[in-house]
């Protein structure tokens, strides 16, 4: 009897022409579709932190904007509370500096291009009492939000409470309904917010 691992080697026959092909075809479909799942999953976490960043900048914007209007205070004689100057301009009487006095600096938020900005105009260092007097520009400028599409951003200035009869004190609470529309890489936020402000007196 032969020796079976002679035997094995001369029955072994080479790989052919077309066994060849096959494999590396085969190989070549693995990579690409390793490659395309590969690419699918990095666009898809891309896009997940892309929302998450919009959110996250759009949450930080609301807590802000709405803090500031709760604590808004009518500084002078001709503005409310909330003072808009147009569909895309708001200006929010408000103390930002945390002074003791609680005296407001002037606050305006206004669209530009498809950013939202923020700047501050402070008051005179001379104007002490209510009405108060403030600088003649603005200062402090920021971007808030960018992405910004529509150009209705800011609503009609409204009492929260029509003046009852009789009532001996004006109440200057004012609201406006707040509208963003963020558009980016094909996603749309759409949010509504209702700014409030919460004193009833002017700035003592």
């Amino acid at each position: 009897m032969g020796n079976p691992i002679k035997i094995m080697l001369q029955n072994r026959k080479g790989v052919t022409l077309i066994e060849l092909v096959l494999v590396v075809s085969f190989i070549s479909i693995i990579i690409m579709l390793s490659y395309n799942m590969l690419f699918l999953t990095q666009r898809g976490f891309k896009s997940v932190n892309d929302s998450f960043d919009i959110s996250e900048q759009l949450r930080i914007f609301q807590i802000r904007i709405q803090k500031e209007a709760n604590q808004g205070k009518k500084a002078v004689e001709t503005d409310d509370v909330f003072k808009k100057i147009s569909a895309t301009e708001l200006y929010i009487y408000t103390d930002i500096d945390g002074d003791s006095n609680n005296i407001p600096e002037l606050v305006r938020y206004r669209k530009d291009g498809d950013k939202l900005k923020r700047d501050v105009k402070y008051k005179k260092a001379t104007s002490t009492e209510y009405p108060f007097v403030y600088q003649t520009s603005f200062t402090d400028e920021k971007v808030v939000l960018n992405n910004v599409s529509n150009t209705d951003i800011f609503g009609t200035v409204e009492k929260v409470r029509e003046p009852i009869s009789g009532q001996e004190t004006e109440d200057y609470r004012r609201k406006v309904m707040m509208t963003l529309k963020i558009i980016k890489d094909g996603k749309v936020i759409d949010v509504q917010t209702m700014l409030v402000s919460k004193s009833r007196t002017e700035t003592e």
